[in-house]
């Protein structure tokens, strides 16, 4: 998640950032791009946090808007019985657990909102605030 929010962030489509045996673009790519532009020398561990905070910036506008667990989801026919088949493709309370999973393991609370202490961490009290003033924390 952290590598394909880094790839936006310098402008570099994620299908040439990890899909590949040999990925054309390569974190240390990434690093040079955001030097180039910015004159800032930049090392993975800095360029992984600013990606991080941009992916929970992200999830934390889209909360705001109105976007949440309810929207993270795949399409119901994945969950139904396929003509020639006994079982569904997913089970539903399977893929509920695995939402949970990923939203801990990301720093987000059940209901897919950035945790305050994940907001707190990466330094962006200023969001945590706005979320807490709109009543999503």
């Amino acid at each position: 998640m952290d590598k394909n929010s880094l790839a936006d962030c310098t402008g570099v489509c994620i299908f040439w950032t990890g899909f590949w045996q040999y990925n054309p673009i390569l974190v240390a790519d990434h690093l040079k791009l955001i030097e180039y532009a910015t004159g800032i020398p930049m090392d993975e561990q800095k360029a992984m946090n600013a990606a991080r905070r941009t992916g929970i910036m992200t999830r934390a506008y889209n909360a705001m808007a109105g976007i949440g667990r309810k929207d993270d989801r795949v399409h119901r026919r994945f969950f139904e019985k396929p003509s020639d088949s006994e079982e569904p493709i997913l089970d539903r309370e399977k893929f509920d657990a695995m939402i949970s999973r990923f939203y801990k393991i990301r720093g987000l609370n059940d209901d897919g909102v950035p945790s305050a202490e994940e907001l707190d961490r990466l330094d962006l009290q200023d969001i945590r605030l706005r979320l807490e003033q709109k009543g999503l924390l």
